[in-house]
């Protein structure tokens, strides 16, 4: 009896032995090789001679064997990270196939960093094109979305310092946008909820190709402004900070002024900032902007024979100015658009969603009329740390 038992408790352990060892040595059913696939890491699109087709643009990095050496591949030399493909086609998926007639290795689109539209084809629409990046199951949402102020094609081709893989890189620049406001996260998530509010207008990151003494770089300079799914106009980088200021959600942001005595840089932290949408008795709508923040000054110069006393009051006076006109200079650019980038119009919704019903249908009317009131209190708790400046008078 007790020979069976044990005979019975070692076969267990052999089936429960011989399947770890399969489960082990088995692969996952939908893995992929990496010797079989082209991993995608951004994509534009661009317009075409034929208005009903698309060039698309590919970047594509390469993989590093167990070697060490980069893939070769006729598209690209020996030393670069990664290689461009090109196709021209009706639609983004079909564009891609048609890669594939070129390409051994199949797209692998789980691991793109960005979407970047030609200035041209921004301006013609990207709604139609769209669709894919919601639809197909390898896109993914938080993909960054961008305007190329030329070709998005120009953006992708380049080759970038320290990461030469410009995907990547502006990538890296983006999230570094992000450690000053979140509102200038826009991915493809962000600008389609803006999409496809009624009332408001989406934004997106405007990218440039730069030279420099020695080398190539990527700039995100500005903000392209769309009206529906077209592009209409852009802020500067003036009236983008104005933006920010608006829309709140802001961690630490510089401010640079300079005044007849002097020019001093602070950084502004600890933000508080909140937008309430007002509708008075005789139905006249309007915006009210309250901002509180503290300030420490990391740099000054000038201001000759004064002293802190007498500079702090200036500087603080001339930074909440500051702050108050960037804010109606980025308003005028958009209601000169008529483009809601803000999103008042959405706020007014949540707020007075009875009175909203006969606002919807006139906001193009209201908006490039709407007025903005500002409450802006910003103050200098640390002056540095050092007192006077070598050119102060230390006044006493």
């Amino acid at each position: 009896m007790k020979k069976n038992f044990t005979t019975s408790v070692n076969r267990i352990i052999s089936v429960i032995l011989c399947l770890s060892i399969t489960l082990l040595t088995t692969g996952c059913w939908d893995s992929k090789e990496i010797d079989t696939i082209s991993i995608v890491t951004g994509i534009g699109i661009d317009t075409s001679q034929n208005p009903d087709e698309i060039n698309l643009t590919a970047q594509i990095g390469k993989t590093q064997p167990s070697g060490g050496a980069l893939q070769q591949d006729s598209a690209g030399g020996d030393n670069d990270s990664f290689l461009v493909m090109e196709a021209t086609s009706k639609g983004i998926l079909s564009a891609f196939e048609s890669m594939n007639t070129k390409n051994s290795r199949t797209p692998f689109l789980q691991h793109n960093q960005v979407i970047i539209f030609g200035k041209e084809q921004a301006e013609k629409g990207v709604q139609s094109y769209i669709d894919v990046f919601l639809r197909y199951y390898q896109m993914r949402m938080e993909v960054w979305f961008l305007v190329a102020d030329s070709k998005a094609k120009d953006i992708l081709t380049v080759k970038t310092q320290p990461e030469k893989n410009s995907a990547i890189s502006l990538s890296e620049i983006l999230r570094d946008e992000t450690n000053i406001s979140e509102s200038l996260r826009i991915n493809l998530k962000d600008f389609v909820s803006r999409l496809i509010e009624p009332t408001s207008s989406a934004i997106a990151p405007i990218v440039s190709v730069q030279k420099g003494i020695d080398t190539t770089f990527l700039a995100v300079d500005g903000m392209a402004i769309f009206k529906k799914d077209k592009m209409v106009g852009q802020l500067t980088s003036k009236q983008i900070d104005g933006y920010i200021w608006t829309m709140g959600r802001i961690k630490e942001i510089p401010l640079e002024i300079s005044l007849d005595p002097g020019y001093g840089n602070m950084q502004a932290f600890n933000i508080k900032c909140s937008m309430k949408p007002i509708i008075q008795k005789d139905g006249v709508i309007s915006v009210s902007l309250q901002i509180r923040g503290q300030m420490v000054l990391d740099e000054i110069k000038g201001f000759d024979s004064m002293n802190l006393n007498e500079i702090v009051p200036l500087l603080q006076r001339a930074a909440n100015e500051k702050v108050h006109q960037d804010i109606m200079n980025c308003l005028s650019e958009a209601q000169r658009l008529n483009s809601d980038i803000f999103g008042f119009g959405t706020a007014f919704h949540r707020n007075y969603p009875k009175e909203w019903k006969s606002l919807k249908n006139k906001w193009d009317q209201l908006f490039p009329k709407l007025k903005i009131n500002t409450d802006i209190k910003l103050e200098i708790i640390n002056p540095g740390k050092i007192g006077a400046s070598l050119n102060m008078e230390d006044k006493k």
